[in-house]
Order: structure tokens, then sequence, then C-alpha cells
């Protein structure tokens, strides 16, 4: 018997945030999951993957976006996916080549975007994130959590880890509301 008191939930709440030229959204996919070739299948899997959504794994530090579905790098031998697509079909379709896991619940993806978002994202990771380029994809320290950040139109897509989100955003949102005060003070 299901318990009706459990729901899906989001996984930060008070989102789109606003100060000055900065602002912050939830832009959580329909999917994420990890795929991890097995050893020496690193091959086999492009191969799928071709197949399935006409592209395969992209390089080191970098992200492929397709029709319905992004790629990145995320780890030496790791990839994530995320869009709209079922894991299990992915599993499925690398038939044993890779260990796919539905990671939909375990990161918050969210956009921090706008005129001082080069200028916010100063504050909030050690990484000169202006010298990412369209494709660049990074592991690293984002409001003292461990993140993945890439650039997206206007600013950044930020992951964090979802059991920590509510706090980054709202480390965030205090560096959003710092820079806009000091911005309105001239």
């Amino acid at each position: 018997m299901t318990d009706p008191d459990l729901f899906a939930r989001a996984p930060v709440y008070g989102l789109p945030k606003s100060f000055g030229a900065v602002d912050l959204s939830l832009a959580q996919p329909a999917a994420i999951a990890t795929i991890a070739p097995f050893k020496g299948q690193g091959i086999p899997v492009a191969d799928a993957l071709k197949k399935l959504w006409k592209a395969g794994l992209p390089k080191t530090g970098k992200t492929r976006t397709l029709k319905s579905v992004t790629l990145l790098w995320s780890a030496p031998g790791q990839w994530l996916a995320k869009g709209d697509f079922d894991p299990a079909t992915l599993a499925t379709a690398l038939n044993g080549t890779a260990a796919v896991t539905d990671q939909s619940d375990a990161f918050a993806v969210l956009h921090l975007s706008g005129n001082d978002a080069n200028a916010a994202m100063a504050r909030l990771t050690p990484l000169d994130v202006e010298t990412l380029a369209t494709t660049d994809v990074a592991r690293t320290e984002i409001a003292r959590l461990a993140g993945i950040v890439t650039p997206i139109n206007n600013g950044y897509e930020i992951w964090l880890p979802r059991s920590a989100a509510h706090w980054g955003v709202a480390e965030i949102a205090g560096v959003m509301e710092r820079l806009a005060a000091q911005r309105a003070l001239g």
C-alpha cells in the first residue's frame, strides 16, 4: 500500500529570485543519468549513443547538446546525461557496456543569468568562469559546495547536490543581494 503523504518535491523552493542585474532560477531537467563505461567499452558505448541520440560522448571537460538531451563530461570515465529521456531505456540501449544510474533526484540544476552573472560567479567560485567556452563544463566549488558549472546564454548552469541545494541557493542569493546593493551605492 502506498503512503498518501509521499509526493515528489522540487529540489529547492522560492525560485526564481532576482537582485539587481542577476537572476537565479530552477532549471531541473526531466531526467539525469550517470553513464560510466566499463573497462574497454568506451567505443561500444559511443556507438550505442550514436544509434540512440545521433552523437557519442563528449571529450573531457566538454558538453554536447542534442535535440532533447545534453551529455556532460563529469569525471574521468564518467558522463552525465540530462534532458527528456528514460534512464531505463538508456541502460537497455547500452546493453551491459556501461553502468547507468538514475541521478534525477541527486542534483538541483540552477540557471544564474544576467549582466552581473560573471561578477556573482567571481564571488561564488574560485574558477575563472569567464575563460569557459560555450561547450565547456567544470567541476568546481560553488558557494562552498562541490558542484558543476557550464556556460549558458548570458550566464551559467550550476549543478549542486540536492541534499545541500537549499543552503546553496541561500548562499547564491546572498551574493546576488550584496552585489546588487554594492551596485546601487555606485
